[in-house]
């Protein structure tokens, strides 16, 4: 079987794909490997959408089920050129970013062509099957990356905690709030990295928060597109899970809280429905702040037994090789109807 698996932003750097947009996670990079990992029968060909077609149509031609994740723009005549071979079409959402007003014309370009569609959460699957109606296969996204022990650290009154916050300009607000509260630590000096995508809005935003809350927290900004996470989350004692309660944008939340505990880091998380599965392993308030405070309280060998727990749902949920499986369980589904 021949997959091919269209993706923007995609690039090839010293032989490994990864995405050309900062902070912007490639949720087939993963599960494209693992598959032909486990069926060496399996060829996966991953394209970029600006490819010219004469560089495509090789793979085109030899496609039994194209893939096309998130990807913006009118590419009609991929989708014909598809259509005329009969090979079926699967548009993969990974979250909300087609409903906002600047992507209509790309989401409702590539309905006209599926042939069906996979969704990365229930969540999801609800909000565009009441647009368009569709059989929407739920497939997770995987955990990326070696599993590391588990390392909380031991912080005494008056010791420093080292934080990270991973997000994006739509969460800053609810950051904002949170800030509000860390009165409530007051026995502890706080430091916090965001991590964040640079631009104007942004800088505006951090001037004012250092402003108002400077006295609770020393806080610094990490460009994404020059702060690799792997050494933000090494450099951290604590993560601060964005506090994403846009409508289908859950699924950025569980991924933060799956990075972290992976990491063998502690994590605080707004309770939103999709993290309930990690309420043994991380520490889940409506308060960032009283949540934090909980987990400081708590001794080293609890928090690292607890970190040890989500590690190992993960494990049995959402590593590369079975979330390749799930995937190869939609594609047989859409190949067995053609």
């Amino acid at each position: 079987m021949n997959i091919v698996w269209f993706v923007s932003s995609l690039v090839e750097v010293e032989g490994k794909y990864t995405s050309n947009v900062a902070n912007i996670r490639l949720r087939c990079l993963e599960p494209a490997c693992a598959i032909e990992r486990l069926r060496p029968d399996i060829v996966v060909y991953l394209a970029e959408m600006q490819q010219p077609f004469s560089v495509v149509k090789e793979m085109l031609d030899s496609a039994d089920v194209a893939i096309f994740s998130q990807v913006f723009g009118n590419w009609d005549s991929i989708y014909q050129y598809l259509q005329t071979n009969n090979v079926p079409i699967i548009m993969d959402i990974c979250d909300a970013s087609y409903k906002q007003t600047d992507q209509q014309e790309s989401y409702q370009a590539l309905c006209q062509y599926r042939t069906a569609s996979t969704v990365s959460s229930e969540d999801l699957a609800e909000i565009f099957n009441e647009v368009t109606p569709c059989d929407y296969m739920v497939v997770a996204d995987c955990v990326e990356g070696e599993k590391l022990t588990p390392s909380a650290k031991a912080v005494k009154a008056g010791g420093e905690v080292k934080l990270l916050w991973n997000g994006e300009r739509a969460d800053l607000q609810a950051l904002t709030e949170s800030l509000a509260l860390f009165t409530e630590l007051s026995d502890y000096r706080l430091s916090m990295a965001v991590r964040i995508q640079l631009d104007s809005d942004v800088l505006d935003w951090f001037e004012e928060v250092k402003k108002d809350y400077g006295d609770l927290v020393s806080m610094q900004l990490l460009a994404s597109s020059q702060n690799p996470l792997e050494q933000a989350l090494a450099e951290s004692d604590v993560v601060i899970v964005p506090n994403n309660r846009a409508v289908g944008n859950e699924v950025h939340a569980i991924n933060n809280v799956m990075v972290s505990l992976w990491a063998g880091k502690p994590c605080v998380v707004y309770p939103l429905s999709s993290c309930q599965q990690f309420e043994d392993s991380a520490e889940l308030d409506t308060s960032l702040a009283l949540g934090l405070k909980r987990l400081l309280d708590r001794s080293v060998e609890e928090q690292n037994a607890r970190i040890a727990r989500g590690q190992s749902l993960i494990e049995s949920t959402y590593t590369p090789d079975i979330i390749a499986e799930q995937w190869l369980a939609a594609i047989n589904k859409v190949l067995s109807r053609v």
